[in-house]
Protein backbone atom coordinates (compact mmCIF):
# COMPACT_ATOMS: atom_id res chain seq x y z
CA UNK A 1 0.00 0.00 0.00
CA UNK A 2 0.73 3.62 -0.09
CA UNK A 3 1.65 4.37 3.13
CA UNK A 4 4.07 0.98 3.44
CA UNK A 5 5.96 2.26 0.99
CA UNK A 6 5.74 6.37 2.35
CA UNK A 7 7.44 4.67 5.43
CA UNK A 8 9.73 2.65 3.99
CA UNK A 9 11.18 5.79 1.75
CA UNK A 10 11.16 7.53 4.85
CA UNK A 11 12.99 4.86 6.87
CA UNK A 12 15.61 4.84 4.23
CA UNK A 13 16.06 9.05 3.90
CA UNK A 14 16.51 8.86 7.31
CA UNK A 15 19.10 6.20 7.58
CA UNK A 16 21.12 7.91 4.63
CA UNK A 17 21.11 11.01 7.03
CA UNK A 18 22.19 8.51 10.26
CA UNK A 19 18.83 8.45 11.58
CA UNK A 20 16.06 6.21 12.78
CA UNK A 21 12.31 6.48 12.56
CA UNK A 22 10.51 4.61 15.47
CA UNK A 23 6.55 4.94 16.78
CA UNK A 24 5.14 3.15 19.02
CA UNK A 25 1.83 1.28 19.36
CA UNK A 26 -0.87 4.61 20.16
CA UNK A 27 -2.91 5.43 17.36
CA UNK A 28 -4.73 8.46 18.39
CA UNK A 29 -8.48 7.81 16.20
CA UNK A 30 -8.07 3.80 17.15
CA UNK A 31 -9.96 1.95 19.47
CA UNK A 32 -7.49 -0.27 22.01
CA UNK A 33 -9.54 -2.88 22.35
CA UNK A 34 -9.44 -3.55 18.70
CA UNK A 35 -5.67 -3.16 18.23
CA UNK A 36 -3.45 -5.78 17.66
CA UNK A 37 -1.07 -6.41 19.89
CA UNK A 38 2.84 -7.46 18.74
CA UNK A 39 3.78 -11.21 19.68
CA UNK A 40 7.51 -9.55 20.22
CA UNK A 41 9.00 -8.00 23.12
CA UNK A 42 7.70 -4.62 23.86
CA UNK A 43 10.38 -2.38 21.98
CA UNK A 44 13.12 -2.42 25.55
CA UNK A 45 16.22 -2.50 23.46
CA UNK A 46 15.32 -0.37 21.24
CA UNK A 47 14.06 2.66 23.16
CA UNK A 48 17.41 2.08 25.37
CA UNK A 49 19.55 2.41 21.98
CA UNK A 50 17.22 5.54 20.81
CA UNK A 51 17.44 7.01 24.89
CA UNK A 52 21.32 7.01 24.07
CA UNK A 53 21.39 7.97 20.16
CA UNK A 54 19.17 11.02 21.66
CA UNK A 55 21.63 11.81 24.75
CA UNK A 56 24.38 12.08 22.49
CA UNK A 57 22.69 14.77 20.09
CA UNK A 58 21.85 16.61 23.37
CA UNK A 59 17.99 15.49 23.21
CA UNK A 60 16.31 13.05 25.23
CA UNK A 61 13.64 10.17 25.24
CA UNK A 62 11.09 10.02 27.77
CA UNK A 63 9.77 6.23 28.32
CA UNK A 64 7.02 6.00 30.91
CA UNK A 65 5.86 3.21 32.26
CA UNK A 66 2.23 2.42 31.29
CA UNK A 67 -0.38 -0.51 32.53
CA UNK A 68 0.91 -3.18 30.54
CA UNK A 69 4.55 -2.66 32.18
CA UNK A 70 2.73 -2.46 35.95
CA UNK A 71 1.09 -5.28 35.14
CA UNK A 72 3.96 -7.75 34.30
CA UNK A 73 5.83 -6.67 37.43
CA UNK A 74 2.67 -7.54 39.50
CA UNK A 75 2.25 -11.43 37.70
CA UNK A 76 -0.69 -9.82 35.86
CA UNK A 77 -0.15 -11.89 32.24
CA UNK A 78 -3.57 -11.77 30.78
CA UNK A 79 -2.54 -9.47 27.32
CA UNK A 80 1.11 -11.65 26.64
CA UNK A 81 1.18 -13.46 23.81
CA UNK A 82 2.28 -16.76 23.35
CA UNK A 83 5.08 -15.18 20.96
CA UNK A 84 5.34 -12.49 24.61
CA UNK A 85 6.38 -15.96 26.68
CA UNK A 86 8.98 -17.04 23.84
CA UNK A 87 10.78 -14.15 23.79
CA UNK A 88 11.94 -14.42 27.35
CA UNK A 89 12.70 -18.52 27.31
CA UNK A 90 16.33 -17.61 27.72
CA UNK A 91 16.14 -15.29 30.89
CA UNK A 92 17.92 -17.16 33.50
CA UNK A 93 16.20 -18.33 36.27
CA UNK A 94 16.82 -20.91 39.24
CA UNK A 95 14.19 -24.37 38.76
CA UNK A 96 14.15 -24.42 42.45
CA UNK A 97 12.37 -21.22 42.82
CA UNK A 98 9.00 -21.85 44.50
CA UNK A 99 7.56 -18.83 43.17
CA UNK A 100 8.12 -19.80 39.55
CA UNK A 101 7.19 -23.33 40.26
CA UNK A 102 3.70 -22.27 40.00
CA UNK A 103 4.10 -21.57 36.51
CA UNK A 104 4.44 -23.48 33.10
CA UNK A 105 8.15 -23.85 32.25
CA UNK A 106 7.46 -22.30 29.18
CA UNK A 107 6.59 -19.16 31.23
CA UNK A 108 9.36 -19.03 33.54
CA UNK A 109 11.51 -16.88 31.96
CA UNK A 110 9.18 -14.16 31.31
CA UNK A 111 8.56 -14.21 35.09
CA UNK A 112 11.76 -14.39 36.15
CA UNK A 113 12.27 -11.37 33.69
CA UNK A 114 9.27 -9.31 35.42
CA UNK A 115 9.61 -10.14 39.69
CA UNK A 116 10.63 -7.40 41.10
CA UNK A 117 14.22 -7.41 40.77
CA UNK A 118 14.57 -8.99 37.95
CA UNK A 119 16.04 -8.46 34.73
CA UNK A 120 13.47 -6.40 33.25
CA UNK A 121 11.66 -5.29 36.40
CA UNK A 122 14.82 -3.99 37.19
CA UNK A 123 14.65 -1.63 33.65
CA UNK A 124 11.83 -0.56 34.39
CA UNK A 125 12.43 0.46 36.99
CA UNK A 126 14.19 3.47 35.86
CA UNK A 127 11.17 4.57 34.36
CA UNK A 128 8.47 6.81 35.22
CA UNK A 129 4.80 7.36 35.82
CA UNK A 130 4.78 10.59 35.29
CA UNK A 131 7.45 13.22 34.07
CA UNK A 132 7.93 17.40 34.20
CA UNK A 133 9.01 18.63 31.24
CA UNK A 134 9.00 22.47 31.57
CA UNK A 135 5.60 23.36 32.13
CA UNK A 136 4.43 19.79 30.26
CA UNK A 137 3.46 16.65 32.30
CA UNK A 138 3.67 13.46 30.62
CA UNK A 139 1.79 10.32 32.04
CA UNK A 140 0.02 7.37 30.11
CA UNK A 141 -3.32 7.53 31.94
CA UNK A 142 -3.86 10.60 33.74
CA UNK A 143 -3.22 12.09 37.06
CA UNK A 144 -6.01 13.11 39.02
CA UNK A 145 -6.07 16.44 41.47
CA UNK A 146 -5.54 13.90 44.86
CA UNK A 147 -2.35 12.53 42.42
CA UNK A 148 -0.87 15.67 41.65
CA UNK A 149 -1.08 16.68 45.30
CA UNK A 150 0.97 13.25 46.48
CA UNK A 151 3.77 14.73 43.70
CA UNK A 152 5.67 13.18 41.26
CA UNK A 153 8.48 11.88 43.49
CA UNK A 154 5.67 10.41 45.80
CA UNK A 155 4.07 8.12 42.81
CA UNK A 156 7.24 7.74 40.79
CA UNK A 157 9.67 6.64 43.72
CA UNK A 158 7.62 3.82 44.65
CA UNK A 159 7.34 1.82 41.68
CA UNK A 160 10.59 2.44 41.25
CA UNK A 161 11.87 1.29 44.30
CA UNK A 162 9.22 -2.06 44.01
CA UNK A 163 10.00 -2.84 40.01
CA UNK A 164 14.00 -2.95 41.05
CA UNK A 165 13.00 -5.45 44.47
CA UNK A 166 14.11 -2.81 47.02
CA UNK A 167 10.71 -1.88 48.07
CA UNK A 168 7.25 -3.22 48.44
CA UNK A 169 4.02 -3.01 46.00
CA UNK A 170 2.93 0.60 45.90
CA UNK A 171 -0.74 1.16 46.64
CA UNK A 172 -1.71 2.55 44.16
CA UNK A 173 -0.83 -0.61 41.86
CA UNK A 174 -4.69 -1.79 43.23
CA UNK A 175 -6.25 1.52 42.92
CA UNK A 176 -9.23 2.11 40.70
CA UNK A 177 -8.03 5.67 39.56
CA UNK A 178 -4.09 4.83 39.35
CA UNK A 179 -2.27 7.36 37.20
Amino acid sequence: SEVIRNRREAGRIARAAGSLIAAASTHPFSNWEEQEISPGARYAQLLEKLAADAHEQGGAVIVLLGNHETMNVDEDFRYVTPGGWVDFEDVPHSSEDPKLATYLSTERGRVAAFLPGGPYAKLLSTHKIAVLVGDTLFVHGGLLPHHAAMGLEAINEPFGAWMAGTGPRPELTTSDDSP
